[in-house]
């Protein structure tokens, strides 16, 4: 008995509400003459134990032990001696009652463990129940639904001998009762408001679904005690916030503020304000929480030619909500093409979210994965959550999912040419007309190509983004921004400061670009023309001119511009770098 029984002691102050109806079914089966011994039933986190410390109080001229299963189990051959152990306990027990004349009870929690260690300690089990009542030794047990219909139901003689008594998860006002006894406890001095309590409730449910309460709460309400305790931070939403952050990765204090969102966002992807408005409408829904909060905070399909600033805008956004575009996960949907990867895709997602719920999922050209892992992502945009290899169930609820895609290229194809009919001043309002008035075509071609999407997908988005080609001044703006951050980069690492001719802009925005191209045209082609044919030659300077602190970047020859957007691959124009000298 010392080696494997732990006295249940009462629980003081921590009884938990609207369980006293549960204690009193225990305390009546313990007194009956023939089924004497309770199993009780339900979820993890529910307070199965506690229950039965109540009980233990309750009954408190009786003794109540915990049987160490785990311990019992030990050793070498603990599996094979498990049974005898539980025999020989069960003797020693029955005489200790003799010599004491004392009713006893016996806790077996996880009790489904038992059958999985060692078949043959069931078995042993099974005498013990038949006639706990004239011993005067009674069992509890407790596991939950699925593992007692799994390992013990099956058993008729085992289930017919156990009073199964079902314990429901408290309710929202119940655990929040839970929590103030909890605090009456361990802070009897302290005023807390009851909006605190009810905060900490919310946030579990939230971002902990897979969990039940109460025991969620309570360890985060001992989390913000503890740290209280330690350093005498008062208890309010900010300690709560700091926390939550710490200890379940989720940032539960962001918000849209009005105006400057839609600012960052257009400073970080320029003129694509169709795409950029959806997106910021949905931050504010979400930020008012006025979403649906069995679903995810927001899903997008971002739908345009390839280097239109899709993934820019994704960054963008997990920087603005999260801090961080480390807080962007991609996931490259043509490695998923194969029906065999959907185990892959499911274990990274959910191995990426059990790391960071805070965060955004961007399923990048979705159009190059198999159906299975469309089917997969209907699963988290219905309800939000995804269960692991290890069973285990992964919320969705506090982060963002993008999926890009490129189909509809004919369509863009279409508005590329209609861009390049206007000049080169064409206005942001024109283009987000234009795109506009295409939109339904867009929608079509989403639904109606061949690598086109499902109506079920499409309808549980909450949005869809289009992008539209970049036009010349875009260009323009992206080149810039590029040319400015190489410069920086120049500058911090060397300390030599670069000097454009003006030439170069006109070089990189049109030379060598077939701008009635929607997929030629974008900020990866203007990316890499910088680096081709700048970047490289600025490394190769940096070396030649070791002591020089201006550096002159210039176009030689001439340049084959053309009144519309137009290549012409006999331009004798190349980039020089050299040594700066004033004019």
């Amino acid at each position: 008995m010392s080696k494997y029984l732990k006295p249940m002691l009462g629980v003081g102050q921590r009884k938990f509400v609207n369980r006293d109806n549960i204690v009193n079914l225990i305390q009546a089966t313990l007194n009956r003459n023939e089924v004497s011994n309770v199993a009780l039933l339900g979820d993890a986190g529910v307070g199965k134990t506690t229950i039965v410390m109540m009980a233990a109080e309750a009954l408190a001229d009786w003794e109540f032990y915990e049987v160490n299963v785990s311990l019992m189990s030990s050793g070498e051959d603990g599996s094979v001696q498990m049974a005898s152990r539980l025999t020989k306990l069960f003797d020693e027990v029955q005489l200790y009652q003799k010599n004491n004349n004392k009713e006893l009870v016996l806790f077996l929690d996880e009790f489904h463990a038992i059958m999985k260690i060692s078949p043959a300690a069931l078995e042993a089990i099974k005498p013990v129940l038949a006639n706990s009542g004239r011993r005067g030794l009674r069992l509890i047990v407790a596991t939950t639904y699925e593992e007692y219909d799994q390992y013990i139901r099956g058993n008729q003689a085992l289930h017919e001998r156990l009073e199964v008594i079902k314990v429901p998860e408290l309710t929202s006002d119940e655990t929040i009762g839970a929590l103030g006894l909890y605090l009456k406890a361990y802070l009897p001095n302290e005023r807390i408001d009851n909006s605190l309590l009810r905060r900490i409730v919310n946030i579990t449910n939230k971002v902990q679904p897979s969990q039940s309460q109460p025991r969620k709460s309570v360890r985060l309400l001992d989390a913000v005690v503890g740290y209280h305790t330690t350093f005498g931070v008062p208890l309010s939403d900010q300690l709560l916030s700091k926390i939550v952050k710490a200890s379940l990765g989720v940032n539960i204090d962001w918000q849209v503020n009005s105006g400057e969102t839609e600012v960052y966002l257009n400073r970080r992807v320029f003129d694509q304000p169709v795409a950029v408005k959806s997106v910021v409408n949905r931050l504010y829904i979400s930020s008012a929480e006025l979403n649906d909060n069995t679903r995810p905070r927001g899903s997008f399909l971002f739908t345009g030619p390839t280097g239109v600033g899709k993934t820019e805008l994704a960054k963008a956004l997990a920087t603005w909500v999260y801090g961080a575009e480390e807080s962007m996960v991609r996931f490259d949907m043509s490695e998923y093409s194969n029906p065999d990867s959907v185990d892959l895709l499911r274990d990274r997602v959910t191995s990426a979210l059990w790391q960071n719920p805070s965060c955004i999922l961007l399923y990048d050209e979705i159009e190059k994965a198999c159906k299975e892992c469309s089917t997969l992502l209907l699963q988290v945009l219905d309800d939000a959550r995804l269960t692991d290899r290890h069973g285990k169930e992964i919320s969705f609820k506090d982060c963002f999912i993008i999926i890009t895609t490129n189909v509809g290229a004919d369509v863009y194809a279409e508005l590329n040419r209609k861009y390049a009919e206007n000049s080169s001043d064409f206005s942001i309002n024109g283009a987000e007309a234009l795109l506009k008035e295409y939109y339904p075509l867009i929608e079509r071609e989403l639904r109606d190509t061949e690598n086109g999407f499902p109506a079920e997908l499409l309808g549980r988005l909450d949005a869809i983004s289009p992008f539209s080609a970049i036009s010349f001044a875009t260009r323009r703006k992206i080149a810039d921004a590029q040319l400015k951050k190489l410069a920086k980069q120049v500058y911090d690492n060397h300390g030599v400061t670069l000097h454009f001719d003006k030439r170069v802009m006109e070089y990189i925005v049109r030379e060598g670009v077939k701008t009635n191209d929607a997929n030629s045209g974008g900020g990866r082609t203007l990316r890499r023309k910088i680096d081709q044919d700048i970047t490289g030659k600025i490394a190769k300077a940096l070396v030649n001119y070791k002591h020089v602190s201006d550096l002159a970047v210039i176009v030689e020859g001439k340049m084959a511009i053309e009144s519309k957007f137009t290549i012409d691959v006999d331009s004798s124009a190349q980039i020089k770098v050299g040594a700066y000298t004033p004019k």
